[in-house]
């Protein structure tokens, strides 16, 4: 008879926490013992912002405009985390499960809330107040062009200097272009955080896409034919909902074009504009905004035609080899109290199948004081590295 090899119970490794990420690259986020935060709240621009400086009309001595000179708002939102496992050989009562839920959710929870922080896809589709780093409003270095890697980190530390002064901001930038600069020394690890030589915070979230700024995506509809009429059909890009217009006369007018465009239930005001032509520019704007609209044409159009073309593609299109980064002021992160919701009202536990369901959730929001600037970096020379000087 042979003897099979013992089992052995190895306790799990105990958790690192890594020098990356918005929820443990800055700071402790935010007390939120005010529960009415949660329903937005908003707060001054730190002092050290140079936009809050301003020149005094009599002495010409710099002095501060005050604070409170701007005020940033913010709208926080749920971050949600499903946990299932199975109770074979586990041997858990249901508060390990749940400290196991809460586990998962400060796993993935960072992640969402960088996915947010970045992309803004919540803000733009509700309407919020919310700063996210790929907007349009940030201002892009060098007019969007491709700069190499080491240069993009030196024009946001430059333009984080003359922004912030002497006080420290924060960079942003994929997990990729981050690597790169710590392999190059420019970016290394202080008491915990990646920071960089002048102690800006350096952000490599596992939620940031190094995406491109937003655009406003355009269509062209320029005027054609004599008689008959044309259709419009419109795919939202948040619901994925596909509606189309009524009967457009063949010499109708941007104002017609724009009255036909915000009478489908997809769409609302602010979520569209049509510029007089022609071509008349058909522009997605507000919660449509750097999405990819797709639209088509359908014609009854008689004695010539209409033509539709894409003249300004929408979204933020990552191309391959270049990267985009962005520099703002310190963040604000706040996060509440995490919450265990169990689905099926007390019946967590599925002894059918040996199996435990939970949800864990906390409301969280994460925004910066002043500052937005852009780089487009190529990561494509990734390993040509600058000479270093021992």
């Amino acid at each position: 008879m042979t003897t099979p090899f013992p089992t052995l119970e190895v306790p799990a490794p105990a958790l690192v926490v890594p020098a990356v990420g918005t929820l443990l690259n800055t700071f402790e986020p935010v007390p939120t013992d005010d529960p009415h935060w949660e329903l937005g709240y908003h707060f001054p621009t730190w002092g050290s912002c140079i936009a809050a400086f301003a020149w005094g009309p009599c002495s010409g001595v710099l002095r501060r405009a005050g604070s409170g000179s701007t005020t940033v708002e913010a709208v926080p939102f749920t971050v949600y985390a499903p946990f299932r496992c199975s109770t074979f050989g586990t041997g858990g009562e249901l508060g390990e499960y749940e400290a196991a839920a809460r586990d998962a959710l400060r796993s993935v929870g960072g992640q969402q809330l960088e996915l947010e922080l970045w992309a803004g896809a919540l803000a733009a589709q509700n309407g919020w107040p919310n700063r996210f780093l790929a907007n349009d409003t940030a201002t892009q270095i060098g007019g969007g062009a491709t700069m190499p890697w080491p240069v993009a980190l030196a024009l946001l530390q430059k333009e984080l200097r003359d922004c912030m002064g002497d006080d420290a901001g924060v960079i942003h930038a994929s997990a990729a272009l981050v690597s790169l600069w710590q392999m190059a020394g420019a970016v290394r690890e202080v008491d915990g955080v990646l920071r960089d030589v002048y102690g800006n915070f350096v952000i490599a979230g596992s939620g940031y896409s190094g995406g491109a700024p937003r655009v406003s995506q355009q269509w062209n509809l320029t005027p054609g034919g004599s008689g008959g009429t044309f259709r419009l059909t419109v795919t939202s890009p948040i619901t994925g909902e596909s509606e189309q217009t009524a009967a457009i006369a063949y010499n109708a007018s941007a104002n017609d074009v724009a009255a036909a465009l915000l009478a489908l239930s997809i769409l609302d005001v602010g979520d569209v504009e049509v510029v007089v032509g022609p071509p008349h520019e058909i522009h997605f704007i507000g919660a449509w905004a750097g999405q990819a609209v797709t639209v088509t044409y359908q014609s009854s159009v008689t004695g010539g035609d209409w033509t539709l073309t894409e003249a300004v593609p929408g979204g933020s299109v990552v191309t391959w080899g270049e990267e985009w980064a962005f520099g703002t002021g310190m963040l604000d992160v706040r996060v509440g109290e995490v919450q265990v919701i169990d689905p099926e009202n007390g019946h967590s536990i599925d002894r059918t199948t040996n199996t435990v369901e939970l949800i864990a959730q906390a409301t969280m929001s994460a925004t910066w004081d002043c500052c937005h600037v852009a780089v487009k970096a190529t990561i494509a020379d990734g390993c040509t590295f600058p000479a270093q000087v021992d």
